[in-house]
């Protein structure tokens, strides 16, 4: 398999840093973006949308670029993929998908909201295999307008392949398998049905996936962060941030039990891991041992730990480091006692005046064994930092049409007012990124990240881990620089 296309934002090699003894026996990595190659299948499309009125519905693509379907016309894919730049074709090979579905992730725009990137993901090429067919219509014209649909189209009856997979993908996070039950379908129709979701998924999120490399080439953190979130919420088969959702992650707990559970005082996977036996068996009106069995299931549930802080202030000595972040950075700049002047591009001149500063992340499991959570399988772990505060209301389900979790509400800005604003402000900047096995956190000790970034005294960031591919694991905290 291809490396990862991210090399140019691997730093070359470790180096110590000079300074107080704190830091001498650490590493510094100058601004990594570290994505080795993913594990789970990717594939992904592209989809434009409008936002009116309070409906707050979607437009048919039309208007989009999908390609024909024909392998006969070489010409066509010789001109898309000189367009590409060698890293992109990397990640095309990576991925495995067409140069079409990368060119239509490839127009996700800076703080794309995440109805719009899981358009664009809806309408890969690779989906086409799985068209909406006539006896599934009914079923699919039901879930357009069902309450759990987050995002409905503007169309009244979905026709079309991309609208197919964007509904099951809204379907399977909000009710699991309970949307391919209702009355509207036949079991003939059914059949095939069950058969087409779980490549449906699997592409959706292997879109997904390269929709995040994308992301962190051009060093956009928001579109990074909402990427990864679609893919675990996809592959968990429930949203993040919705307790009843996350609860039902759990075997043996269905949607009445999770709403007895949240009631009672316990709306997450953790809270649940920390109930006695009995007490489980209690609120759920369960007979021994089904409390033991439920407790020794959630010992192979991640619990991920993490803490950051500002070190200190770059100074001259960190002069080698320091050009090996700018490498990785892409720019040339002067710099005199740690302060980043800049003279290059544009993409340089928001650290006008800004101090390199030195932060640590450290992440770790306290899980007593390897978690195992889904089939045997060892989860990886991302970690990103953001320029700018944590920001409010920023899960996937905050972005609801009408509101986070009801039909009333404001909606949020839409994706071009959050690409004008972090013009401005920078904020959603990718800072830093790191993805692991979570064998590499074991043992109390964890791994501890040093890395270097761009920042004004008392400008906030913050940090995000999570395990992929499983919902309940998220941790998030904000660091603010101090005064020079």
């Amino acid at each position: 398999m291809p490396s990862s296309p991210l090399n140019q934002f691997r730093p070359p090699r470790p180096r110590h840093l000079p300074g107080n003894a704190s830091s001498n026996s650490r590493t510094l990595q100058s601004g990594a973006i570290h994505l080795p190659p993913s594990e789970s299948s990717p594939q992904g499309p592209l989809i434009q949308r409008r936002v009116q009125g309070k409906g707050q519905t979607m437009t048919n693509p039309s208007s989009s670029p999908q390609p024909s379907p024909s392998a006969s016309q070489p010409t066509t894919i010789t001109r898309l993929s000189r367009s590409l730049t060698k890293d992109e074709h990397t990640i095309l090979l990576r991925h495995r998908l067409s140069v079409a579905t990368i060119q239509a992730l490839l127009t996700i725009p800076p703080g794309a909201t995440p109805d719009l990137i899981l358009q664009k993901a809806s309408l890969a090429t690779e989906l086409r295999a799985f068209p909406l067919r006539p006896g599934e219509k009914p079923l699919f014209t039901t879930l357009n307008a069902h309450a759990w649909t987050l995002w409905p189209l503007a169309v009244s009856r979905p026709s079309q392949t991309w609208e197919k997979a964007f509904l099951v993908a809204q379907s399977e996070a909000s009710a699991r398998d309970e949307w391919l039950y209702l009355p509207r379908i036949d079991r003939v129709a059914r059949a095939p049905l069950l058969a087409d979701r779980r490549h449906l998924l699997s592409t959706l999120c292997r879109a997904l996936r390269c929709a995040a490399d994308l992301a962190a080439l051009r060093r956009d953190g928001s579109v990074l962060r909402r990427c990864l979130e679609l893919a675990r919420c996809l592959a968990a088969s429930a949203w993040e941030g919705r307790p009843a959702s996350e609860l039902r992650q759990v075997p043996g707990i269905g949607a009445k039990k999770a709403e007895t559970l949240i009631s009672a005082g316990v709306a997450s996977v953790r809270r649940l891991a920390e109930l006695e036996f009995y007490h489980i068996e209690r609120l759920l009106s369960r007979n021994p041992p089904f409390g033991q069995e439920t407790l020794l299931t959630l010992r192979t549930f991640p619990v991920i730990k993490v803490r950051a802080r500002f070190e200190r202030w770059a100074t001259v000595e960190d002069g080698e480091a320091l050009r090996e972040w700018d490498a990785a950075a892409g720019g040339e700049e002067d710099r005199r006692d740690g302060v980043a002047s800049s003279r290059s591009d544009n993409r340089d001149s928001g650290r006008q005046g800004k101090r390199m500063a030195i932060l640590r992340a450290e992440i770790r499991c306290v899980n007593e064994v390897v978690p195992t959570w889904k089939k045997d399988h060892v989860p990886w772990v991302c970690l990103a930092v953001e320029r700018g505060p944590l920001p409010q209301g920023h899960r996937v389900v905050d972005s609801r049409r009408g509101g986070g979790s009801g039909n009333s509400g404001t909606a949020p800005p839409p994706a071009v007012g959050d690409a004008r604003r972090n013009a401005v402000t920078g904020e959603g900047e990718l800072l830093f990124f790191w993805r692991g096995s979570i064998k590499r956190l074991m043992g109390g000790v964890g791994m501890d990240l040093a890395f270097a970034a761009a920042l004004q005294p008392r400008e906030s960031i913050f940090l995000w881990a999570s395990c992929e591919d499983i919902v309940g694991t998220l941790v998030e905290m904000g660091i603010t620089a101090p005064d020079v």
